[in-house]
């Protein structure tokens, strides 16, 4: 039994168009389709013969829901989610037999090639930009960071504050105290800068990955777009425990050939050919490896369906 967090239904569809000559619909519009001429019409519109078999299920829910007491209204507001997914599911299960023999097995050192249909178990880290953003926004955790202070501890925190903006003087003795604060202050505010500096690349790259994350996995990044998420991504974040392996099927785009150093910057600016469409590879390779988000000899994939099973 599969338990899928993520599946993109525009690439399921796309993929199994090319392998079968046809297009595939969805139970909900099936339904729409029986309140027009009354009747539940199954599975009409996919020609295909095994993809039709394989919407028995949901077609079977569909023409049940139309039969019974409930309105067509209400069915398209309330239940089409619910039998668009059973759908899908089953559209997943089409999508891996029509690809026996296609797939490559992501679990050894071999060479692909792009557009290589890679089918790959491990362990994976999630990244929400947006997510991250929100968590460092230092207004909304100023109060943490006192909670727990005792009030002495508050009133120490502020003297050594106040001493560390004092100007240096001809006083050696109190010189020496200043720089002593200057440090303790450096110290105490070390985590915060951090953080701060976080929220700011954050901030950046949640606006550059407008409604997307990232997913890394066994040397393969991937973007996905959140709309096809079948769980909101602070569940997700949660559930990446090193432990349980998730099942990715991706099809492979590119590989990482060589990650831009920040001193490469301003050559490749300055060169006499500056190619522009390299800008948002450059800025990528110039955020996100620092973090061990992207690494040379990284695969680029398009991720089309993650899941536990």
């Amino acid at each position: 039994m599969k338990e899928i967090v993520y599946l993109d239904i525009n690439l399921i569809n796309s993929v199994l168009a090319q392998l079968n000559g046809s297009v595939p619909t969805t139970v909900a519009s099936e339904v729409a389709t029986a309140k027009e001429v009354g009747q539940a019409t199954s599975s009409q519109k996919v020609k295909n013969s095994e993809i039709n078999a394989q919407m028995v299920v949901g077609a079977k829910l569909a023409r049940q829901t139309v039969e019974g007491e409930t309105t067509d209204e209400k069915i398209l507001d309330s239940q089409k989610d619910i039998m668009n997914k059973i759908f899908h599911d089953h559209l997943l299960d089409v999508l891996i037999d029509n690809l026996q023999g296609k797939i490559r097995q992501d679990n050894t050192n071999t060479d692909f090639r792009e557009g290589d249909f890679l089918f790959t178990e491990s362990a994976y880290n999630f990244y929400d930009f947006e997510m991250i953003n929100k968590l460092t926004n230092m207004n909304s955790m100023s109060g943490i960071f006192n909670f727990g202070k005792s009030v002495e501890e508050e009133e120490e925190e502020d003297q050594i504050r106040k001493l560390a903006a004092q100007k240096i003087t001809n006083n050696q003795a109190k010189n020496q105290r200043v720089f002593e604060a200057r440090q303790a202050v450096k110290n105490l505010d070390a985590g915060i800068n951090n953080i701060n500096l976080l929220h700011n690349i954050s901030s950046y790259f949640a606006e550059a990955f407008r409604n997307k994350a990232i997913i890394q996995y066994f040397g393969n990044v991937g973007i996905i777009d959140k709309q096809f998420l079948r769980e909101p991504p602070e569940s997700i974040v949660l559930r990446t425990d090193q432990n349980r392996k998730v099942k990715v099927l991706s099809r492979l785009i590119g590989l990482k050939e060589h990650i831009t150093q920040e001193d490469e910057l301003q050559k490749l600016f300055n060169g006499a050919s500056f190619e522009i469409n390299r800008i948002p590879s450059i800025f990528f390779d110039l955020f996100l490896s620092p973090w061990g988000i992207i690494h040379e000899g990284d695969r680029l994939v398009t991720p089309i369906a993650i899941f536990y099973e």
